[in-house]
């Protein structure tokens, strides 16, 4: 139904009617009306029922209570109402698996997730979430307070991994309480892990003691920013890192490769031996949302099982590919009372960090921008460091993130 309120100046109302307006000023009819423009030129016609009022004002409100038609015979169509806004929401985040049963000295790894919206509409914007263990025998590595907080990017959909390690036996309650961390996201959910015995390594027995691995062959040359001749070796095991929260793995091993993300690490079985190997990583160009990487930070942590005590790792960012000399004589800072730093590398154990960016410091090394130069980082297990007798080789789990 429409109603028009018009002063009798401005239009004419012909209405075919027989009575009087009532007591409260008011006709109804049955019948048609037309509402005529001061050319006398019908403007709209209602069919099948109008009223008219006077109002207190003077004004003559006309409300059809039929089918209002436009000149021209297309009925007026109903105003569509403006939508009410919905609050943004950056998704649901929760574990991808309800519960699982882990012996405790295995890896414990959680995946968290990125839901759509209610309606299947994809979340949108960046969004962080804290993962908490409420109760039971369990840590979060790289925590001491038993939580930990993982972010998803805009337009990231890429499962994130958090590791966990047992103290102990019995039953660990995780909790990704959003709520906590971000209110843009929904919802709390939790997941529980069973620790169960331990699977003993057994004693190795009469183990041959293993043959020297023939030194690396030689398989090109490169040239580093310092103007240092860098040998590339068949050494090398080229890797693909993945930006932007996704955890990354760096193994001593032929045997493994980096999963992609949205892929749960299976604790790489096949990783056996201490293959004395330079894992290589080209640093990417773009973070998944597709700005372009111009400062970030790796971080390393350890990681359950691989990370074997006594271990060390070298890392080493450089434009040539296996180059551990770079960071030991570019980008060299000595400041007076304080000390040398080397943004570039170093030795570390399993907790590790390095910036990079476009415009370098002395704690951050300088990278060409994306696209000008290719630069990589340069991972190994100090020789002699990985322990042997435990049927696996050593390593570290690690991230890039904007820095």
């Amino acid at each position: 139904m429409t109603r028009y309120r018009v002063p009798f100046s401005v239009a004419v109302i012909t209405v075919a009617v027989s009575a009087a307006l009532d007591a409260n000023a008011q006709l109804k009819s049955s019948g048609n009306a037309q509402v005529l423009n001061a050319g006398n030129q019908v403007a709209q016609t209602c069919s099948g029922g109008y009223a008219l009022t006077i109002s207190g004002t003077g004004a003559l409100d006309l409300k059809c209570e039929g089918t209002l038609t436009a000149s021209g015979g297309t009925p007026t169509p109903t105003a569509t109402p403006t939508p009410t806004q919905t609050p943004t929401e950056a998704g649901v985040l929760s574990f991808t698996s309800g519960a699982m049963s882990v012996p405790q000295n295995q890896p414990i790894p959680l995946v968290v997730q990125r839901l759509a919206r209610s309606g299947g509409v994809p979340g949108v914007g960046s969004v962080s979430t804290l993962v908490d263990i409420s109760r039971g025998p369990c840590t979060i590595y790289g925590s001491t307070a038993g939580q930990t907080n993982v972010t998803f990017g805009a337009g990231d959909v890429a499962n994130k991994t958090v590791n966990l390690a047992a103290t102990g036996q019995g039953e660990c309650a995780v909790r990704v309480v959003t709520g906590a961390a971000d209110d843009r996201a929904t919802a709390i959910t939790s997941t529980f892990v069973t620790v169960t015995v331990a699977t003993g390594t057994p004693t190795p027995t009469a183990t041959p003691t293993p043959t020297a691995s023939p030194p690396p062959t030689q398989t090109g040359s490169c040239t580093n920013s310092a103007g240092q001749q860098i040998t590339e070796t068949n050494a090398i095991v080229m890797q693909t890192m993945y930006p932007g929260g996704t955890n990354n793995y760096a193994l001593d091993s032929r045997s493994y490769t980096n999963p992609p993300p949205g892929t749960q690490a299976n604790g790489f079985p096949n990783a056996t031996n201490v293959d004395n190997t330079v894992q290589v990583f080209p640093l990417p160009a773009a973070w998944p949302d597709g700005g372009a990487i111009t400062s970030a930070q790796l971080t390393f942590t350890d990681y359950l099982y691989f990370n074997l005590q006594g271990a060390q790792y070298e890392i080493a960012l450089s434009k040539c590919k296996g180059d551990f000399s770079y960071y030991k004589a570019g980008q060299q800072y000595n400041i007076p009372g304080v000390g040398a730093f080397q943004p570039c590398g170093g030795v570390f154990g399993p907790s590790a960090s390095i910036r990079y960016a476009t415009d370098g410091s002395f704690l951050t090394c300088q990278v060409p921008a994306a696209g000008s130069e290719q630069w990589y980082m340069n991972w190994r297990v100090v020789p002699g460091t990985c322990p042997s007798g435990f049927g696996h080789t050593c390593g570290t789990a690690f991230n890039l993130q904007r820095g």
